[in-house]
C-alpha cells in the first residue's frame, strides 16, 4: 500500500510557486510570452484614441476595446509559438486539427485581464492571460499521454513494509537540474537515461494530472525548486548531463541517478502525479 501522503494528492501540495521567490522562466515572442513557472500565457494589446473623440468618454471607451481586442489577438498568436513537445509546436497540431484553431481562440478570447494601463495621451495598455494547464493542456498535451487508473503491479502489504524498513524517508518529488545544457521549456518533455530508457515521458504520466498540474513547471534556481511545495518535503534531485534531440527539450540524466530514483517504492506514483520540477539558466528566451 503506497503512502497516504503521495496518494491524497490535492491542489494544496501542488502551489505552482513557493514562497521562495525567484525569477520565473520566460520565453518571450513577437506578441507576448510564456511563463513556464507560473504555467501561463501573457500577451498585452495597446488601444490608441482617435483624435475625433479626444476628450470624450466614448474615445475612452473605444479605446478599451481596441485594446482588448489586440491583446486577444496577441495571445492567439503567442499561443501558437508554444513548444508541446520534442517534436511539434502548437502551430503544428493547429495545422492537423480543423478544431485546433476555433478552441484556442475560444480560450483567449475568454482570457483573464491581469491589468489595464490609462497613459496620459488616452492610450490604453491591457494585459491578458490564460493559463497552460486546464483546457490548452487539454487540447495540447499528445496523445500519448492517459489517463491511467493504476501503475505497475499492485505491491503487497508485505513488500511495502520491507521497503519502508530499507528507507527511512520515501522520495516526495523529483527535482532535475538542467542548468548549463540550454534546455528548451516545452508542455511535454521527456527525461531519459544514458542507454536512452525514458525516466519521465507520456509512459509514466497521468493525463489527469498533466492536464490539472502541468507536466512540470520550470524554475531557475535550485534551492528553490527543492522547497517548492510541488515536489514536497524530500525530493529526488538529479543532474542532467546532456539533451535529446535537435530542439533541446529533452533531458539526460546518468544511468546511476536514474536506477537509485526507479529504486524508490513510490517513483511511479511521483511521475503519475506529475510532482517534477526542471531547472534551468535564468535567461530570457
Amino acid at each position: 500500500m503506497i503512502s497516504s501522503s503521495l496518494c491524497l494528492f490535492v491542489l494544496s501540495s501542488m502551489v505552482i510557486q513557493s514562497s521562495y521567490a525567484q525569477i520565473p522562466v520566460l520565453t518571450s515572442y513577437k506578441k507576448g510570452y510564456v511563463n513556464w513557472t507560473t504555467q501561463a500565457i501573457i500577451s498585452t494589446g495597446i488601444g490608441i484614441p482617435s483624435e475625433k473623440y479626444h476628450g470624450m468618454s466614448i474615445g475612452r471607451k473605444l479605446a478599451e476595446e481596441k485594446a482588448l481586442k489586440t491583446a486577444f489577438d496577441h495571445l492567439f498568436q503567442t499561443t501558437l509559438h508554444v513548444q508541446i513537445d520534442a517534436s511539434i509546436h502548437a502551430e503544428d497540431a493547429q495545422k492537423k486539427n480543423q478544431n485546433w484553431q476555433n478552441q484556442i481562440q475560444q480560450m483567449t478570447e475568454s482570457a483573464r485581464v491581469l491589468k489595464k494601463e490609462y497613459l496620459s495621451d488616452g492610450t490604453v495598455e491591457i494585459t491578458v492571460q490564460i493559463p497552460m494547464n486546464g483546457g490548452f493542456s487539454q487540447l495540447a498535451l499528445p496523445d500519448e499521454i492517459r489517463y491511467i487508473e493504476t501503475i505497475g503491479a499492485v505491491m503487497s502489504q508485505n513488500h511495502w513494509k520491507k521497503k519502508q524498513k530499507e528507507s527511512e524517508k520515501e522520495y516526495t518529488g523529483l527535482v532535475v537540474d538542467a542548468r548549463g545544457l540550454s534546455i528548451v521549456p516545452c508542455l511535454a518533455p521527456k527525461i531519459l537515461d544514458k542507454s536512452d530508457n525514458e525516466v519521465y515521458g507520456p509512459q509514466y504520466i497521468s493525463r489527469e494530472f498533466a492536464v490539472q498540474y502541468g507536466v512540470c513547471i520550470y524554475m531557475n534556481d535550485l534551492e528553490s525548486a527543492i522547497k517548492n511545495q510541488r515536489v514536497g518535503s524530500n525530493p529526488f534531485v538529479a543532474k542532467g548531463i546532456g539533451s535529446e534531440g535537435k530542439t533541446l527539450t529533452n533531458i539526460i540524466i546518468s544511468n546511476t541517478e536514474s536506477a537509485r530514483f526507479k529504486s524508490s517504492v513510490v517513483h511511479l506514483t511521483i511521475l503519475k502525479h506529475c510532482r517534477v520540477i526542471i531547472v534551468v539558466d535564468p535567461v530570457w528566451r
